[in-house]
């Protein structure tokens, strides 16, 4: 049984469901989003279409103050809506599993990036001390191997980490760049971006940049994304002469059942086209015989 569901499970078992006044209920000291307002109107406008399908998640503080594990944007919306009271399911918890529970919920609805993911997973196992990696990943319902992942983002450069939160890098990407030099990171990064490198291009590329005893600028990455480029561009000739090959099949079919048409206006011009498709044909094949002699020299 997982432990996600074991926390859903105590959440049903635990919670009881209240109308709560809005005054009444505070942010999470713990909170795991840094922008909880984005896309607010969207969420807002469903909430007035339909009302509030999930309660907000809230443990008691004092008789007369609830903070919020779960739900920190639903409890936004519905303040800007202008309500007063909102349903609320009433947990008792305490912080250490208050926190879970919200990592849970956030990593299930991935509503956290991964940068948001692991400086929440640094705050549980660093600065709150609650338990090691391994622990957290058991807590949570994750891999070990997982969490340690999400953790190294963190040693990455900042520029690195803004460009995960938008998306210009995937985490895996990211995570082949943990063990470089703060230089030769952005060196990489920089060429991911430019040349849309994918993982295994770049592990690739580390292994050079490994490789080599003194690194004093990213001339050395220029031998593989050249190799990397030819291999893209026979890719795409390899698939233009299998659909300039396709067309030229089709066409011979069509000529074959046009016996005794010879003469015809149609029958003419499909073997002016049988023509043209043979010398592109060719041009490619010729295109891609240069190319893979330039790959070699290189």
């Amino acid at each position: 049984m997982s432990h996600n569901f074991i926390y859903r499970v105590n959440l049903h078992l635990l919670g009881v469901i209240e109308e709560v006044e809005l005054s009444d209920i505070k942010p999470s000291n713990n909170p795991l989003r840094k922008d909880v307002c984005e896309g607010l109107e969207e969420l807002m406008h469903s909430i007035k279409m339909i009302g509030l399908v999930n309660p907000i998640v809230v443990r008691p503080i004092n008789d007369s103050c609830f903070e919020i594990i779960a739900g920190h944007r639903r409890f936004q919306a519905c303040k800007q809506l202008g309500w007063k009271k909102v349903p609320c399911q009433v947990v008792d918890l305490d912080e250490r599993k208050a926190y879970e529970l919200a990592l849970v919920e956030n990593i299930q609805a991935k509503s956290l990036n991964p940068i948001e993911e692991a400086l929440a997973f640094k705050k549980y196992v660093d600065e709150k001390g609650w338990g090691s990696v391994s622990e957290l990943a058991k807590r949570i319902g994750k891999s070990q191997s997982y969490v340690s992942a999400r953790l190294s983002l963190l040693k990455l450069p900042k520029e690195i980490q803004e460009a995960i939160i938008s998306r210009q890098i995937t985490p895996t990407v990211a995570q082949e760049l943990v063990t470089l030099s703060n230089q030769q990171m952005l060196a990489l990064f920089d060429q991911i971006r430019a040349h849309k490198l994918s993982r295994s291009i770049v592990r690739r590329m580390k292994r050079e940049i490994c490789s080599e005893k003194q690194v004093t600028d990213d001339s050395f990455l220029l031998p593989i994304i050249h190799t990397d480029a030819h291999h893209q561009k026979i890719r795409m000739l390899t698939l233009y002469k299998s659909v300039l090959k396709l067309a030229l099949q089709r066409i011979n079919e069509v000529l074959s059942k046009m016996e005794g048409e010879e003469d015809g206006v149609l029958f003419l011009i499909l073997l002016e086209l049988r023509q043209k498709l043979n010398n592109l044909i060719d041009e490619v094949i010729k295109i891609t015989m240069k190319t893979r002699r330039l790959e070699k020299i290189a």
